[in-house]
């Protein structure tokens, strides 16, 4: 349960776009993002709306997440640094 819940971002654009090698289809990202200070449980997506969902530290984003994204939480990061 998700207890303390601030949109911090709506990301979508041609950053987001990735072309990946040896054929594969092109696909486009967008993300949301939120800031949460108090949670319980575990954090799973709408099957009809996302694909993956998660809760992450600042300090601790998983070694995939996208380059823009990273960039633009180490822009936001100053707004965060009191939790």
């Amino acid at each position: 349960m998700l207890n303390s819940l601030q949109l911090f971002g709506v990301y979508s654009g041609l950053e987001l776009n990735t072309k990946p090698e040896k054929g594969e289809d092109e696909y486009h990202t967008d993300a949301i993002g939120y800031l949460c200070t108090d949670y319980e449980g575990e954090v799973t997506p709408d099957e009809n709306q996302a694909i993956e969902a998660g809760l992450f530290k600042l300090d601790q984003l998983p070694e995939e997440t996208d380059p823009f994204i990273k960039k633009k939480l180490i822009e936001l990061k100053g707004k965060f640094e009191k939790y």
